[in-house]
């Protein structure tokens, strides 16, 4: 969050924040045993970063796996799910 405010105070414009591949992590650490320790750790990250940031206009996540409104996303609100396969998401659309 005190990135974010620091870009905010700096430019005087709220950020949008990227967050490439937020499901990759979790992957792993469901691979190695830790999937219940990952998915604390982001609800508190998302959480802390995402939902409250005044300084945030918008939040962009890319992942291969559909973001699910429950879980660790359920603090989030307004949420919109995308996919490539989404008209006007596709080659040539």
């Amino acid at each position: 969050m005190l990135l974010s405010k620091y870009l905010y105070d700096y430019y005087g414009k709220k950020v949008i924040l990227l967050i490439d591949e937020y499901d990759n992590p979790i992957i792993k650490a469901h691979e190695n045993g830790h999937y219940n320790k990952a998915i604390n750790f982001f609800k508190g990250f998302y959480k802390s970063t995402v939902k409250g940031n005044d300084y945030v206009e918008m939040v962009v996540m890319t992942g291969v796996l559909r973001v699910a409104k429950e879980g660790i996303f359920s603090e989030l609100n307004n949420m919109e799910v995308h996919t490539v396969l989404e008209e006007g998401c596709r080659s040539g659309d």
